[in-house]
This record gives C-alpha cells, sequence and structure tokens, in this order.
C-alpha cells in the first residue's frame, strides 16, 4: 500500500483535515451501530473498545499518522506493539479490573478499515470545509467517483452530477459515503460551468425519501435518507452509517457576522427547506420506533446523540442591548428535538411551527428573565407560543404551544421584561 498523500484532495490544506480529527471527543459502543451517524463526526469512537485510555492511544497514533504523512504498514505496526504490550490485541474480550465493564479485543483484521475510514473522514470534512469558506467562487460541487473496477455501481453512476455546494445534498451525501468509499467532491466557478457546458441539478423534496436500512444480519433496521439519482432515476444511499457529513457538522456560517436580515432570510431558508425537515423526520421516526421497543427517554436521548446545534433565530441588535446578551444567533440541538418529540409523542410540533421562533422572538407579548434562561410568550388567534433560551449560550431549550396557566407558572419569581399579555398580576 503507498504512503497516503494528505494533500491528495485537490489542494487540502492537511491542517484542516489535522484539526478537525484533533477536535473529536470519544464515544463508546460495544457495537459499531452504538455511535451512529453524525455523532462520528463529533466523537472519535472503535466498535468494542470501551476504555478511554486505549481510545487515546488509537487516536493519538491516527493523529500523529496524519500529520507525518505515515503509510498503514508503518502505523500498523506503531499501533499493533502498543495494544500488544496492553493486552489489548487479539480476538477475544477484556475486562476491565475496577468496573469490571467488557471489551473487546482490537483484531488485526480491522486495522486497515480503522485507518482508511478515519484518514478518509478527516479529509474530506477538510476538504468540505475548505470549498465552503470558498463557496462564493466556486458555488458548485460534482460528485467525483474514482470509476474503476472497485468502484461501486451507484457511486459510478453518480458521478458527474453537479449541484450547488450549499444544496440539501451535500448534507447526506459527501463522501465518504461508505466504507472504503473513495469519492470526492470537485467544484466549480460559475464560468467553468458555462465553458464545460455542464447541468446544475437543484434537488427539492421529491427527490429526497427516509428508507428503514438494514444495519446487521439479525434484519434490525435505521431509518436513512435516500436520494432520487436524476441521471437514472434509482434511488441512492450511502452504507448503513454514512448518511452525514462529517465536514458540516463542523461548519456552520458565523451568523453573528452578517446582517440581521441577511442572516434571518439564511435561517429561514435553512428551517424551511429539505435538510431540516429531513434531520426532523429521521428524530420522529427513530423516537417513535424506540418508544414502541420500550426504550426508556434516557436510553432514546442517548441513542439518538448527534450534538449538533441548528440555528432557529437571530436578535436584532437592539434587542441584545436590551437583554444583555454576549451574542445573537439562537441554536437548536438535536437533544431538544428528540426531547421534544419524547414529551410531545404524536403531539409534536411540525416543522412549520419551528418557523414561527424568529416572528416570536421579534414580536413576543411577555419577555421574562430567570438566573439561566430568557422566557417569550406570543398569543395568536388564543394560542400561546412560548420559547425558552439558555442566556448563556442562546440555545433553545423549549419552544411549544401552552394554555394560558401553564404561561402563568412558566414565570413565576422571574423579572418580567416585558408584558402587554397582563399575565403577571
Amino acid at each position: 500500500m503507498s504512503k497516503i498523500d494528505l494533500g491528495f484532495a485537490m489542494g487540502l490544506p492537511p491542517q484542516k483535515a489535522i484539526d478537525y480529527f484533533k477536535s473529536k471527543d470519544y464515544a463508546f459502543g460495544f457495537n459499531w451501530s452504538d455511535v451512529w451517524e453524525d455523532a462520528h463526526s463529533r466523537s472519535f469512537t472503535v466498535a468494542g473498545i470501551m476504555k478511554q485510555d486505549i481510545l487515546q492511544d488509537i487516536k493519538h497514533s491516527l493523529t500523529e499518522a496524519m500529520q507525518n504523512g505515515e503509510s498503514f504498514q508503518t502505523w500498523r505496526d506503531k499501533i499493533e506493539l502498543t495494544l500488544g504490550q496492553k493486552g489489548w490485541l487479539g480476538y477475544g474480550t477484556v475486562s476491565d479490573k475496577e468496573t469490571g465493564e467488557v471489551s473487546k479485543q482490537l483484531a488485526p483484521h480491522r486495522m486497515e478499515t480503522i485507518y482508511r475510514t478515519n484518514m478518509q473522514s478527516a479529509m474530506m470534512a477538510g476538504r468540505y470545509q475548505t470549498q465552503m469558506s470558498n463557496i462564493k467562487f466556486r458555488p458548485y460541487g460534482a460528485y467525483s467517483a474514482v470509476m474503476d473496477n472497485r468502484t461501486r455501481p451507484k457511486h459510478a453512476a453518480m458521478n458527474g452530477t453537479v449541484l450547488p455546494l450549499d444544496d440539501p445534498f451535500w448534507s447526506y451525501f459527501y463522501p465518504p459515503n461508505g466504507w472504503g468509499c473513495r469519492c470526492t467532491v470537485r467544484t466549480y466557478s460559475e464560468r467553468d460551468i458555462q465553458r464545460k457546458g455542464l447541468t446544475v441539478y437543484h434537488s427539492s423534496d421529491r427527490d429526497y425519501e427516509i428508507i428503514e436500512q438494514p444495519i446487521n444480519l439479525k434484519g434490525d433496521t435505521r431509518p436513512t435518507v435516500a436520494f432520487k439519482n436524476p441521471n437514472t432515476g434509482k434511488m441512492f444511499m450511502t452504507d448503513a452509517g454514512f448518511n452525514y457529513n462529517s465536514g458540516m457538522n463542523r461548519y456552520l456560517p458565523d451568523l453573528n457576522q452578517y446582517d440581521t436580515p441577511l442572516a434571518k432570510q439564511f435561517i429561514q431558508e435553512s428551517v424551511s427547506g429539505p435538510d431540516f425537515k429531513y434531520r426532523y423526520k429521521k428524530i420522529i421516526n427513530e423516537v417513535e420506533k424506540n418508544v414502541q421497543a420500550g426504550m426508556s427517554t434516557s436510553e432514546i436521548k442517548n441513542v439518538l446523540k448527534r450534538e449538533f446545534n441548528w440555528p432557529i433565530a437571530k436578535f436584532a441588535d437592539n434587542d441584545v442591548k436590551k437583554l444583555g446578551l454576549g451574542s445573537q444567533t439562537v441554536t437548536i440541538s438535536d437533544q431538544v428535538l428528540v426531547d421534544q418529540v419524547i414529551k410531545k409523542h404524536q403531539e409534536y410540533l411540525g416543522v412549520q411551527d419551528y418557523l414561527q421562533v424568529q416572528p416570536l422572538l421579534d414580536n413576543a407579548q411577555l419577555i421574562a428573565k430567570t438566573d439561566h434562561s430568557l422566557v417569550f410568550i406570543q398569543e395568536n388567534m388564543g394560542v400561546f407560543y412560548q420559547a425558552i433560551i439558555q442566556s448563556d449560550d442562546l440555545v433553545l431549550t423549549s419552544f411549544e404551544k401552552i394554555s394560558t396557566e401553564q404561561a402563568k407558572q412558566s414565570i413565576q419569581g422571574a423579572n418580567i421584561i416585558k408584558d402587554i399579555l397582563h399575565l403577571w398580576k
């Protein structure tokens, strides 16, 4: 196997890939499906390794391999020596002497998968961030498959398909799209598109479908987003567990740097677009499935943890000053969405309801401040909408329709900043 070239990805600065990989925290899962999709983009994990110091050894060795451009053989020899000395190389299990927790030893045949998957994911995450930073000048991306006898037919069928870099398609299908996937994305300027006579495809709701995808030989499934290939009309799916963009989960535009009207337009288009819609739909499907399986709320939240925050609203400059805020952009996390679907099972808010967060903050008839939160309430045709936001990091922790009595209860003991509803008496 040849020495890995960290700069292979069309001029990708290697440091971006290294920084991305270094920034990962640790996650533990006995089976590969225990840490799912988006969570991989923020956490380093090796299936079966439940002990943090061993994960640290593996991650540190991969970081060194990236920094030094080490070949697979060089990396494998070093990490096998380390694991062997600690009794972690083999095909059995290891029990923690203090906790009794059981982990799998790392089998030698898994080394290449660990090396290639982590290298490729880190490089493509860095590549995506580089491309997005230059989107003003090169706004289009073309799916690029290797096109040899090892290329998956479905990946080959996507080769040459051009979409805007901010198209929802890339949220789910930015490479790698499976184990050993070698696909990349090439970017083009407007002039390139015209000169080469390329056709740009803009995806819409009708191109996507949520499908239950098998994840093991037992027949267990997880919902995944499939895309209708405009070239063939057939549905394109990633391998199980790859239906996410690792670079995107580390990249979000800093909306605090944008004019408020432009930022609000971005948020509205983002929340009303297919990307948010299908992420939310996947959460609903998985919550319903796990509720039916008898899982507890804490178990469901742990299984569905993705650690992704979505911009949902932005405060105007005068509101920032009035409320004493350190930032302007309000986000909602995947965990809050999961929590709200669980609490409101079968009566959860729809995607369109979340478009009401911005106008609620802009036109709130009641604003209250507690030690750690801001409460915003607005009445519309007899229905009260309430948003609760953490005042330190502006994360939306609750958004729901409530009764008059619930509205009164939520502001008990709070500092009332505004109340034209006269709820506080």
